[in-house]
């Protein structure tokens, strides 16, 4: 659940306020065009919000879970990246609801939510309601 309400919160601000969340991902200074970030603002916190209302409403989310543990990859390796750069930016992780620079603490969020995401794919019976 806690997957689904960080997803919910991080989607929500992303959503009212779209340009915020774009200067956030151009910061990165990632080798991407201009529409591609565009596109990843706009996209981004739509993918997350079905995540998390999928994680709360479906009986079967292992592939919810799976989904989760690869964008919360892209995240860590975007921030590992920054970190490692050495650039002084603020994660953008929840929007202008709450600032945090790309750092340690940052990087542990997103590592945690990653390794939560992937108990959940083995924690979750399959659709026959076994566990593997």
């Amino acid at each position: 659940m806690i997957v689904a309400v960080v997803l919910w919160v991080a989607s929500i601000s992303h959503i009212a306020n779209p340009y915020y969340f774009f200067e956030k991902i151009v910061a990165y200074d990632l080798p991407l065009s201009t529409l591609t970030m565009k596109f990843a603002s706009v996209v981004l916190p739509v993918v997350e919000l079905g995540l998390a209302s999928s994680l709360v409403t479906s009986t079967y989310r292992r592939p919810i879970f799976v989904i989760s543990l690869g964008l919360f990859a892209i995240y860590m390796a975007v921030q590992a990246q920054a970190l490692i750069r050495g650039l002084v930016i603020d994660c953008g992780c929840f929007g202008a609801l709450a600032k945090r620079e790309v750092g340690t603490v940052s990087l542990s969020i997103v590592t945690l939510l990653l390794a939560v995401s992937g108990i959940g794919i083995y924690a979750e019976p399959s659709r026959d309601g076994q566990f593997k």
